[in-house]
C-alpha cells in the first residue's frame, strides 16, 4: 500500500519505481540473486525449546492452482462458471503487490493469512517465503536488484512488538523486526499491539516512510535505522495507513487524521489538512504525475474479524492542495468524484487508488469492490479546485460482484505495473480477495491499459478457510476432501491422497460451513441457505432457503462454523441460532437431526434449547446410545474490533440419556485449573473438541479465566485435567499476549488456540493449533504434546510454519503412515507421518547392587516397524539417588539426572542395546536406614509416530544394600601392669582400632570381647559387646576397653583377650570376615602380699636420708593382717630384696638392697610395735640414702623373692614412714 511518488505509477502499488533505479542500485546494492523458491517443504524435525521434535513428516502441499470452472446447480441457485472462469480461478486473499524497479520477472505480495510469497517468472507462479513469519502481511516493497525488501504486517498478538515491520536484505529469505518504540501519547493498546501498514520509498534517496497504527516509522538509512514519531503532535497519535514520498521531499500521508502533507517527510514538518470523509480511518492514496498537488485519495471505515479485513463505505476523492510561497502547505479542496462503480454500490474490500503516467495525461486506476480506470489529465490552464482531473472512467475489469464471471475477481487489492518502463507502463498484476491476476495483454502495448486479467495463482495458496471435511474411504488415495473458503467458494478432491490431487471447483463466493459423509454433502454460504446434495459437491439442491430471514444466521455474521455436523449412517445435525422458518414452520432455535437432510433439515428437534444464549457451534462423538452432540452457546469465540465482546466465553452444553431412555440437554460447567479452584464470573469456554470415536473424551479451551488454558477430559465434561504443555505451546511459550485489546485501530487478532482433533481410528493420536504459535502432535492421548509444524525458524528448518490453523483430519490408508489433512492460512496440506513402533526395556546389575559401587543398566530398543525410526532418543530419569558416571551411547546429562541419549536411526525390525552406569553414593542405604530400593525409568521416542506407546517406557527397580569390609587393625593394652599383689584388682585397658575399609560409609559396626583368666585369679567382664555407630571409611575408629584383673595364686599369671566385630545390620554384607577378629594377652608376676614393719618398736617409723632402715618381714598365717595367702618370712632370699618407694621398685632394679647380703631371722615386734607372737620373721637393713626415699615420701615398700617346695615367687608389703633430712 503507498508507493512510490515516481512519474508514472502514484499510490497503492508498493513498487520502487524506475525513476529510483539508479541511484537505488548505487545505495541499496544488490547483495546476490534473487533466493531460491522452495517449491515444497522439506521433510524433517524441528526441534524447539517449546518441545521435542516429534515426527519426521513429509509436508505436502495439496492446494489446487488456478482450478477456475465450476458448474452451475440452478436447483440450490449456483450459477454456471463455464472454462476459464477467470473469477474462480483463486489463489486466497492478497492485500498488496510489488515488482522489483526495472525486472520484469520478480514479484511479491502481501497475502491476509499466508504471509508473503515471491514470483521469479513474471508472476505467473509463486512461491512462499518460509522465512517471513507473519501470516497477515499488508505491504511489501522491493528496491532496485530485488534482495533489499521491506514489509509490514497486521499485529498478530506478538510480544516482539518490532516484527510488524521487517527489513530483508536477501531478496525475502531472511527477516528481522524493525519497529522501533511508539511515540510518546500513544495509547497504552496501540503501544502493546502495533500493526503496520502502507510504505513509501523515496525516488533517489534512502529515505523510506512506514505508516503505523501509531504515527509514521521513518527510516533515513534503506531500512538499517528506524525512529517513529506522531506527524500531529497536537493530538493522540493514531494511524498512518498510507505514505506516497515524491522525489525531492514532498510528501503525503492520510489516516485517522485525514490528509497529512510534509515538504521534507521528516519529523515535526507535517500539516494536517482537512478531511474528506470524517470517520473513515482507512485510506490510500496516490499523487497526480503532472501535478504534484493534487491528490486522489479513498478513505473507508476499516473493520476486522479477526484476520478477516475490510474497509467500506468510502468515496473517491480528489484534493487539490494549496502552498504558500514557502512550500508550507495551507489547506486543500475536496471534490467526490462520482462513483465509478455505481452498479454495484459501494462495495470494498480494500479499496485503493494508483496513478500511471501515460504519454497523453496519465490514468487513476481505482479499487472500489472492483477495479476501474479514469481517463486523466492537467489542462493547460489551470482549472477550478473543483474541477476533476478525469474525464472518463472505464467499466470494470473485474467480476462485478459476481454478476461478470469471465472477469478476474472482484474485492480490490492492489495492482502492478511494468517495472521496466516509466511511461505508458502496462498494468502486469491485479490482486484480491481471489488471489493474483496477470494482464493477458501486458505484452501489447496498444491493448494492455484495458487489461484482461487472468488467474495466476500457481504456487499462491493463501486462502482463508472456513471449514473442511474429510471423509476417509478404503485406499490410500480415495480421500474425499471438501475446503470452504472466504470469496474463493468451495473446493472438492475424490483422491486427496494421491501425489497431486485432483480438484474440482464446486462453487464461488463465501462457503462457510458444510458437513460432508461418504454419500452426501450439505453446506451454507453467506446467504445462510442450507444447500443438499451427493458426495462430491453435485445434484445440490436448496434444502432450506437463504436470504431474509435466512435459515442460518452467524452470530455475529462472521463466526467460527460448524452450524452443520454429520453425524454418521446419513444423519446430519443443524445448529438454528436465530429463530427462522422452512415450509411455512416456524424453526425456534435450538439443533436439529434428520435423515434426510435434503427434504426434512429440521427433522427432529433435539428437545427444547435450554439456554438464553443461542448455540453456535457443533460437535459430535459416538456416545453409549449413539452420535452425542456438544454445543457451544453464545459467540463461539470470533474475535472482531467491533463494541461487541471481544472473546466469547461460551457455555457448553451436550445432548445425552439423562434417565433410562430418556436423553436431555446437559450443561458442562466451565472447569477450574485444578480442582478446589475458583472460577472468575464471567469466564466460559472458547473452542471444544469431541473424540469422533468416543464423546467421553473431550479437549476445550477456557478463557476469561486467567490465560486461556487447555482441558481434557476423560468423563464427558464431569472431571477435566489442565493440559499444561499443551496451554504453553498454544502461547508459543509466552511469544503472544493472553488477550488482544481492542485498539480501535481495526486490527484485531486471533486468541491462539484454533482447534483440537481427535484422531478417530488412533485414540492416541490428536492434533492441536494455535493461530500463529504452531500446529502440535500428541500421540499419548495428550500426556505429552510437541511442534508439528515450524513456527519459529521455517526459513532454516525447511518445516513450514502454517498460520491460521483450523482444521484437522486423519486417514491410515497408507502402510506404515498416518496421514494429517490440515486447513490453514496456507489452505490445506498433508502431512504424512511415518509409524515406528518403538520399545524398551532396561535391566540392571548387580541386582542388589551396593552403596558406594557402581549400578550399571542395560537399555535395549526395539524397531518393530513398519518403518525405519529416524531420530530415536532415549530419556533416562536416574534415581535422585545416583550419579550418572558413563554410557556407551552418546547421553547428555541436562538437567541433572536426566539423560538425554541419541541412537541416531534404528532400522524396523532391529534392535540396538547401550548401558548407563551410575555410583551409587556410599550413604545411601545409611541414610535410609536400611536397605532401599531404587527406580529408574527411561521413555524411548522417535521422529515417528508410535503405534503403541504403552511399550516406550520401561523401569528398572534395584535393591541397594550395604557392603563394607570391617577390619581390626590393631589391638593392644595400654600401659599392661607386670607385676600385680594378689587380691588387689588392677584396671587393664585394652586399644583395638577398627577400619571400615568400604565401599558403603558410614555403617554401624558390633563389637563383641570375650575375657579370660588363669585359675585361681579372675578378670571381670568376660562377655560384653557394644556397638560403634555410624564408621566412615577413612576414618578408623579407635574404641577403649577396660577390664580389672585380680590374681589369685603367686607366680606368673596370664590373661587372655579375644575381640571381633559384624556389620551391626544383619541386612548388609562383609565381603571378607578374615579380618573381624583380634586377641591380645597380659602377663603379671602376682606377688604375695606381706606385713613389714618398719624400724620394729617404734612409731611413727621414722627414716633419716643420711640413716639405715630396718625392716622386719613378718611371718603370718592367712587372714592375719588381711593378708589372703600365709607367709614364712624365713624363705626370703636376702640378696633379692630391695627397698623404697613404690614407685622406684616398679622399675626391675630400683631401691636399696640389704646392707649386709643377709636377713636377720628373728621374732621381731608386730605391728603393734610392742608384742612379739614367737614366730620367726627376717629383719632386713638398707640404706635409706639408697633408696630413693624423699622427705615427701610417707611410705616406704619391699618386693623380692622367696622360695618354696612350689618354687619362687615374689613377695610384696609396705608401711608408713617418716623422713626426716
Amino acid at each position: 500500500m503507498g508507493g512510490t511518488a515516481e512519474p508514472r505509477i502514484q499510490g497503492r502499488s508498493s513498487t520502487i519505481g524506475l525513476a529510483a533505479v539508479t541511484i537505488a542500485a548505487l545505495v541499496w546494492g544488490a547483495s546476490g540473486p534473487p533466493a531460491a523458491a522452495i517449491m515444497a517443504p522439506l521433510p524433517g524435525p524441528v526441534s524447539q525449546a517449546l518441545g521435542a521434535p516429534v515426527a519426521d513428516a513429509t509436508f505436502i502441499d495439496i492446494n489446487p492452482d488456478n482450478v477456475g470452472p465450476y458448474p452451475g446447480q440452478p436447483a440450490a441457485g449456483i450459477p454456471d462458471c463455464s472454462a476459464p472462469c477467470e473469477s474462480g480461478r483463486d489463489g486466497g486473499r492478497v492485500h498488496n503487490l510489488s515488482a522489483v524497479p526495472g525486472d520484469a520477472t520478480t514479484y511479491f505480495a502481501a497475502s491476509e493469512v499466508g504471509g508473503l510469497f515471491k514470483s521469479t517468472d513474471g508472476g505467473s507462479s509463486w512461491f512462499h517465503l518460509d522465512g517471513y513469519l507473519p501470516g497477515t502481511a499488508w505491504d511489501v516493497a522491493a528496491a532496485t536488484g530485488g534482495q533489499r525488501v521491506v514489509a509490514t504486517s497486521f499485529n498478530e498478538g506478538r510480544v516482539d512488538l518490532a516484527s510488524v515491520l521487517q527489513v530483508s536484505t536477501d531478496g525475502g529469505a531472511t527477516w528481522s523486526g524493525q519497529l522501533p518504540a511508539a511515540p510518546a501519547g500513544c495509547s497504552v493498546n496501540r503501544t502493546d499491539q502495533p500493526s503496520a501498514f502502507g510504505i513509501a520509498v523515496r525516488p533517489g534517496a534512502n529515505d523510506i516512510l512506514v505508516g503505523t497504527n501509531c504515527g509514521l516509522a521513518r527510516s533515513p538509512d534503506a531500512g538499517d535505522t528506524w525512529t517513529r514519531f506522531d506527524p500531529t503532535p497536537n493530538n493522540a497519535p493514531s494511524s498512518v495507513w498510507d505514505v506516497v514520498s515524491l522525489a525531492g521531499g514532498l510528501t503525503y500521508a492520510c489516516g485517522d487524521d485525514g490528509l497529512l502533507v510534509s515538504p521534507t517527510g521528516a519529523e515535526g514538518a507535517w500539516t494536517r489538512l482537512a478531511h474528506p470523509s470524517p470517520g473513515n480511518p482507512f485510506c490510500s492514496i496516490a499523487v497526480s504525475p503532472e501535478e504534484s498537488n493534487v491528490v486522489f485519495a479513498m478513505f473507508a471505515f476499516p473493520t476486522s474479524y479477526g484476520e478477516v479485513f475490510s474497509a467500506g463505505g468510502g468515496n473517491l476523492d480528489q484534493g487539490v492542495v494549496e502552498f504558500d510561497a514557502g512550500g508550507t502547505p495551507t489547506g486543500v479542496t475536496w471534490l467526490t468524484l462520482p462513483n465509478p462503480d455505481a452498479s454495484i454500490g459501494v462495495k470494498s474490500r480494500l479499496p485503493f487508488v494508483v496513478t500511471n503516467d501515460r504519454a497523453t495525461g496519465y490514468d487513476v486506476w481505482a479499487g472500489i469492490g472492483n477495479v476501474v480506470r479514469g481517463t486523466c489529465a492537467t489542462p493547460a490552464t489551470l482549472p477550478s479546485p473543483t474541477t476533476s482531473r478525469c474525464s472518463a472512467w472505464s467499466a470494470t475489469y473485474t467480476d462485478s460482484n459476481g454478476q461478470l464471471p469471465q472477469q478476474a475477481h472482484g474485492d480490490s487489492g492492489d495492482m502492478t505495473f511494468d517495472p521496466t518502463l516509466a511511461v505508458d507502463a502496462c498494468p502486469i498484476h491485479y490482486s484480491s480477495d481471489g488471489g493474483i491476476y496477470r494482464n493477458a495483454r501486458a505484452n501489447d502495448p496498444l491493448t494492455c491499459h484495458d487489461p484482461l486479467f487472468q488467474g495466476a495463482n500457481a504456487g499462491l495458496h493463501a486462502f482463508l478457510l472456513w471449514d473442511m471435511e474429510v471423509v476417509s474411504l478404503p485406499g490410500a488415495d480415495a480421500e474425499d476432501l471438501y475446503f470452504g473458503t472466504q470469496d474463493n467458494g468451495l473446493y472438492y478432491s475424490a483422491d486427496a491422497g494421491k501425489g497431486a490431487p485432483t480438484w474440482a471447483h464446486a462453487i464461488g463466493g463465501d462457503t462457510y460451513d458444510f458437513a460432508a459423509d461418504a454419500a452426501e454433502v450439505a453446506a451454507s454460504s453467506n446467504g445462510g441457505e442450507i444447500m443438499a446434495g451427493d458426495r462430491g459437491f453435485v445434484n445440490m439442491t436448496l434444502a432450506a432457503p437463504g436470504g431474509t430471514p435466512a435459515t442460518i444466521r452467524a452470530n455475529p455474521p462472521l463466526d467460527i462454523p460448524e452450524f452443520i455436523a454429520a453425524a454418521g449412517g446419513g444423519r446430519f445435525m443443524t445448529v438454528i441460532s436465530v429463530a427462522t422458518s422452512w415450509n411455512s414452520s416456524a424453526i425456534p432455535v435450538g439443533v436439529y437431526d434428520t435423515t434426510d437432510i435434503s427434504n426434512a433439515p429440521f427433522q427432529t428437534p433435539l428437545g427444547t434449547w435450554p439456554s438464553s444464549r443461542p448455540p453456535c457451534h457443533i460437535d459430535i462423538g459416538t456416545g453409549a446410545s449413539g452420535p452425542q452432540p456438544y454445543v457451544l452457546a453464545g459467540r463461539c469465540f470470533w474475535p472482531d474490533s467491533g463494541a461487541r465482546t471481544p472473546f466469547a466465553a461460551d457455555e457448553l452444553w451436550t445432548y445425552r440419556e439423562v434417565s433410562p431412555g430418556v436423553s436431555g440437554w446437559v450443561a458442562i460447567p466451565v472447569p477450574p485449573k485444578q480442582p478446589g479452584d475458583p472460577v472468575l464470573a464471567g469466564a466460559g469456554f472458547g473452542l471444544i473438541a469431541v473424540d469422533p470415536a468416543n464423546a467421553s473424551r473431550l479437549y476445550a479451551s477456557v478463557v476469561r479465566d486467567g490465560a486461556p488454558r487447555m482441558m481434557r477430559s476423560t468423563d464427558g465434561g464431569s472431571s477435566w485435567t489442565f493440559d499444561a504443555e499443551l496451554s504453553d505451546l498454544m502461547s508459543g511459550g509466552g511469544t503472544f499476549i493472553d488477550y488482544p485489546a481492542v485498539t480501535g485501530d481495526g486490527i484485531f487478532p486471533y486468541l491462539q488456540p484454533q482447534f483440537v482433533a481427535f484422531d478417530p481410528f488412533d485414540a492416541e493420536i490428536l492434533v492441536a493449533g494455535g493461530a500463529s504459535s504452531g500446529v502440535f502432535l500428541s500421540s499419548d492421548a495428550g500426556l505429552t504434546w510437541s511442534l508439528l509444524s515450524d513456527p519459529f525458524t521455517p526459513g532454516s528448518s525447511g518445516i513450514p510454519h502454517l498460520p491460521r490453523p483450523q482444521f484437522a483430519s486423519f486417514d491410515h490408508d497408507l502402510a506404515g503412515t498416518v496421514r494429517v489433512y490440515l486447513g490453514t492460512g496456507r489452505g490445506v496440506w498433508r502431512v504424512e507421518l511415518p509409524a515406528a513402533d518403538l520399545s524398551i526395556t532396561k535391566g540392571d546389575a548387580p541386582d542388589p547392587a551396593f552403596a558406594g559401587e557402581q549400578l550399571t543398566y542395560t537399555l535395549t530398543v526395539t524397531n518393530s516397524g513398519p518403518t525405519s525410526a529416524t531420530g530415536v532418543t532415549v530419556v533416562d530419569h536416574l534415581p535422585s539417588d545416583a550419579d550418572f558416571e558413563a554410557s556407551s551411547a552418546p547421553c547428555v546429562e541436562s538437567p541433572a539426572g536426566t539423560l538425554t541419549c541419541s541412537l541416531s536411526t534404528l532400522n524396523a525390525g532391529s534392535e540396538t542395546s547401550f548401558t548407563v552406569t551410575v555410583d551409587l553414593p556410599a550413604d545411601l542405604v545409611y541414610g535410609n536406614g536400611g536397605p532401599k530400593s531404587i527406580v529408574n525409568g527411561a521413555t524411548v521416542s522417535g521422529f515417528q509416530l508410535d503405534p503403541n506407546p504403552s511399550n516406550n517406557s520401561a523401569a528398572a527397580t534395584t535393591l541397594v544394600k550395604a557392603k563394607a569390609d570391617l577390619a581390626i587393625v590393631s589391638f593392644v593394652a595400654l600401659s599392661p601392669p607386670t607385676a600385680v599383689v594378689i587380691g588387689d584388682p588392677v584396671q587393664l585397658t585394652l586399644r583395638k582400632v577398627v577400619a571400615n575399609l568400604g565401599p558403603s560409609s558410614p555403617v554401624d559396626v558390633a563389637v563383641s570381647r570375650l575375657a579370660t583368666a588363669p585359675a585361681g585369679s579372675s578378670v571381670t567382664p568376660t562377655i560384653s559387646s557394644e556397638t560403634a555407630l555410624a564408621v566412615a571409611t577413612g576414618d578408623p575408629r579407635t574404641i577403649d576397653e577396660t577390664f580389672t584383673i585380680t590374681c589369685g595364686t603367686p607366680g606368673l599369671a596370664t590373661f587372655g583377650f579375644a575381640n571381633s566385630i559384624a556389620l551391626a545390620d544383619s541386612d548388609d554384607i562383609d565381603p571378607d570376615p578374615s579380618n573381624n577378629a583380634a586377641a591380645a594377652s597380659v602377663t603379671v608376676d602376682c606377688m604375695v602380699p606381706v606385713a613389714i614393719n618398719i624400724q620394729p618398736g617404734g612409731f611413727p617409723n621414722s627414716l633419716n636420708l643420711s640413716g639405715q632402715a630396718a625392716v622386719a618381714v613378718l611371718t603370718t598365717e592367712a587372714g592375719e593382717y588381711g593378708l589372703p595367702l600365709a607367709f614364712d618370712a624365713t624363705t626370703i632370699d636376702p640378696l633379692s630384696v630391695r627397698f623404697g618407694p613404690a614407685s622406684v621398685l616398679a622399675g626391675p632394679s630400683g631401691g636399696a638392697p640389704e646392707i649386709h647380703a643377709a636377713g636377720h631371722i628373728q621374732d621381731a615386734r608386730e605391728l603393734n610395735e610392742k608384742t612379739r607372737d614367737r614366730d620367726l620373721d627376717m629383719v632386713l637393713h638398707f640404706r635409706v640414702a639408697d633408696s630413693g626415699m624423699t622427705l615427701a615420701d610417707v611410705e616406704a615398700c619391699v618386693i623380692g623373692t622367696f622360695t618354696t617346695t612350689a618354687g619362687t615367687f615374689t613377695f610384696y608389703g609396705c608401711d608408713s614412714v617418716k623422713v626426716t633430712p
